[in-house]
């Protein structure tokens, strides 16, 4: 796809290959080389004949301009500090054998810190991904009912995802089968 998105993902698994080849170069010489070899013809020319003939790598100048990096990190330690519990509710339902992977549940996360609902509503898209399950809704722990695990300030409640299973992406979802042409497509896929 030519999306904002792809584009990006692109740009990024490109400098991350890059980088890696060039660090490993001194220790894995030969297999480094190989891979070097193959991903010259991607480059267009940019590259030297050999990894070992590259400088180590460094962030490009002005790749940080404008961004807040302790910020950025605020947010993710918050974030990640509420997959943790999430984790846990996950692994109570694998062991009662109602799903096999996260993506076939779905967990309603909630907060004692108000402050934290808002917070966990205002990156709900990015929530599925990082808690590797299907669906994620935001509540205020009062409205979860049955929880399947309270620690801390977090509520969990992990059930079996709504909908069936997206042959593409493996996630659950009540759209698939919404477009007839593509039946066994979410609706994400089927506009991918």
């Amino acid at each position: 796809s030519s999306g904002k998105a792809a584009r990006s993902a692109r740009t990024s698994l490109t400098l991350i290959l890059e980088s890696l080849v060039k660090m490993v170069a001194p220790v894995l010489s030969f297999t480094s080389e190989e891979i070097w070899g193959v991903y010259r013809t991607e480059l267009k020319g940019r590259a030297k004949e050999s990894v070992h003939l590259e400088d180590f790598p460094s962030i490009p100048d002005g790749f940080f301009a404008g961004v807040d990096a302790a910020a950025i990190e605020k947010k993710w330690d918050r974030l990640l500090a509420s997959k943790e519990p999430v984790k846990k509710a996950l692994e109570s339902l694998r062991n009662k054998k109602i799903i096999g992977d996260g993506l076939e549940a779905k967990v309603t996360v909630g907060s004692s810190n108000a402050e934290t609902v808002s917070f966990l509503k205002e990156n709900l898209k990015n929530l599925p991904m990082l808690y590797i399950v299907s669906q994620v809704d935001i509540d205020s722990p009062g409205e979860i009912a049955d929880p399947t695990l309270t620690e801390g300030e977090f509520t969990v409640k992990a059930v079996k995802a709504d909908g069936a299973k997206c042959v593409r992406c493996w996630n659950w979802s009540a759209k698939v089968g919404a477009d007839a042409s593509h039946p066994e497509l979410c609706d994400r896929c089927v506009e991918a």
